[in-house]
């Protein structure tokens, strides 16, 4: 939304924000991106249109990119008339993963790796989630992501509970996620 342009904006003065449209990134050159997060933004894409919202994204993304998606998992449509005390009219899509490899696989993807994790209770709703790093079809990524050293424990697990707070996660949710976000030399 304007809005949240107007927010980023704000917030991230020295880097450039627009709105778009997921089904239509015209605004965007071909192989523009090295990477994309879609972080809970298809689950507001119907299913009739996720191979086609993936197939842009591939399209923005350079041939060696790498996609990084998060959705609630599930089968059902949840629809809200009223959010956080105003009127909306919003459907939140939730997926399988074995669903979402589907698209992708249609999208000309090959799915990477495969995450879940529940949420995170008293701070988040109550759903399973799942992230999928994913690579167009037949691409060998720029960036490798290598398995973290046992040395790098402690460092790491600063580094992940700094950037939840840098975002704005209050201590409830800090509190919440301590443990998850704690790695061992294990």
């Amino acid at each position: 939304s304007p809005a949240m342009v107007a927010e980023a904006r704000r917030l991230h003065a020295g880097i450039a924000f627009q709105q778009g449209d997921i089904l239509d990134l015209a605004a965007v050159p071909d192989g523009a991106f090295g990477g994309v997060a879609a972080f809970y933004s298809l689950i507001h894409i119907a299913r009739g249109q996720l191979t086609a919202a993936l197939r842009e994204i591939g399209r923005v993304l350079r041939a060696d990119g790498v996609l990084l998606l998060a959705c609630h998992v599930g089968e059902q449509i949840v629809h809200l008339d009223e959010w956080w005390g105003r009127a909306v009219s919003l459907d939140f899509q939730f997926f399988t993963p074995d669903e979402l490899l589907g698209y992708l696989c249609a999208a000309g993807y090959d799915a990477c790796e495969v995450f879940e994790r529940p949420s995170y209770a008293g701070v988040e709703a109550a759903t399973q989630r799942v992230y999928i790093f994913a690579l167009r079809a037949g691409a060998a990524p720029a960036t490798l992501i290598r398995h973290a050293r046992p040395d790098e424990a402690a460092l790491l697990s600063d580094l992940a509970l700094r950037s939840k707070a840098h975002w704005g996660y209050d201590a409830a949710f800090i509190a919440a996620c301590r443990d998850d976000l704690a790695l061992s030399a294990d």
